[in-house]
């Protein structure tokens, strides 16, 4: 069960969606919330946050994806990952699973579809 206090880290490389996704945790009573905008970013935040659940983006844009930061991540970090994406390919979606997340959400995320996928972890 999540709670106001719990450490979530939110990785998106669009800056409207990180906003929207943020606010939606604060009208949730979610407190403890951190952003990145890389998967070298998310990396590091996690290494240092520890957070207790990750909303990681697919596609980051330039550098490491979405799918290989939790990848590194889960080498020295164990977390619940819900995957935000825009894509319904097959090798993707394949990628995606290969990581065993707790969920995936599919792009646009409307708030009531991201506080379900929160109340079901």
């Amino acid at each position: 069960m999540l709670t106001g206090d719990t450490p979530i880290l939110v990785v998106d490389d669009d800056n409207l969606v990180r906003l929207g996704i943020r606010m939606t945790l604060e009208d949730a009573g979610f407190r403890n919330i951190q952003v990145a905008k890389t998967g070298a970013a998310a990396v590091e935040m996690a290494v240092r946050h520890q957070p207790r659940l990750i909303l990681m983006d697919v596609r980051l844009g330039t550098g490491i994806d979405g799918v290989e930061a939790v990848r590194q991540i889960r080498k020295v970090h164990t977390c619940d990952v819900i995957f935000l994406t825009g894509s319904n390919e097959t090798a993707t979606r394949i990628r995606v699973d290969a990581t065993v997340p707790s969920g995936v959400l599919v792009k646009p995320i409307l708030p009531e579809h991201l506080i379900e996928a929160l109340e079901a972890l």
